[in-house]
């Protein structure tokens, strides 16, 4: 088993995640807007890579336990969109979720100061901003998306959504999410400018 601990920049968000010898997670950069848009609204720039992709570890929820969750803070894009939690102290990403139902996270790797052996795959490249990490897809392929549904069908098969750091065991988010305005969407959105060819 191993035990690795993360915390938030200033350290107020903390806690651990445990990956049994031979589990399984998946390992992205994500160049999709929406992704860029989180952490734009966060004004964390400096943790979107060259291409503005995003570093995500994908984990069962039950990997990942909160020490600290005072600051822990939720959200949406649009009313239908990830839970995207933050730590508000610092305005670090933490991780992404779809509901207590997908028994997924999706923790930022920079945020959290996390470090991967792993190489992550490129995933929806087609919306990068710039030079992507090598073999990155204009969507995601075919081994990522397998690699996705064969972990998502093993957690859900073991009960790994529970106990989940972002959402109660009654499925409710732990902390009420934000749904930001259209305009600021888009405002967001319009800082992408067309990839230099």
């Amino acid at each position: 088993m191993a035990t690795t601990s993360f915390q938030c920049r200033c350290g107020a968000l903390r806690g651990t995640l445990e990956r049994p010898e031979g589990s399984r997670f998946g390992h992205v950069v994500c160049y999709c807007s929406d992704c860029r848009a989180f952490v734009r609204w966060l004004g964390r720039d400096d943790l979107l890579d060259a291409g503005g992709g995003t570093e995500i570890l994908q984990l069962a929820p039950s990997q990942v336990r909160l020490e600290t969750r005072e600051t822990l803070a939720c959200m949406r894009l649009t009313e239908g969109g990830l839970h995207r939690f933050y730590a508000s102290c610092c305005r670090t990403p933490f991780a992404n979720a779809v509901s207590a139902r997908v028994p997924f996270v999706g923790l930022s790797v920079p945020g959290l100061g996390l470090s991967l052996s792993h190489a992550p795959a490129g995933i929806q490249g087609g919306s990068a901003q710039g030079p992507t990490i090598a073999g990155t897809r204009a969507t995601a392929s075919l081994r990522v998306i397998g690699d996705a549904v064969g972990n998502l069908s093993s957690w859900w098969w073991h009960g790994a959504g529970r106990p989940s750091p972002v959402f109660d065991d009654e499925g409710a988010p732990r902390v009420r999410a934000e749904v930001i305005a259209r305009s600021e969407r888009d405002r967001l959105r319009r800082l992408d400018h067309a990839p230099s060819r």
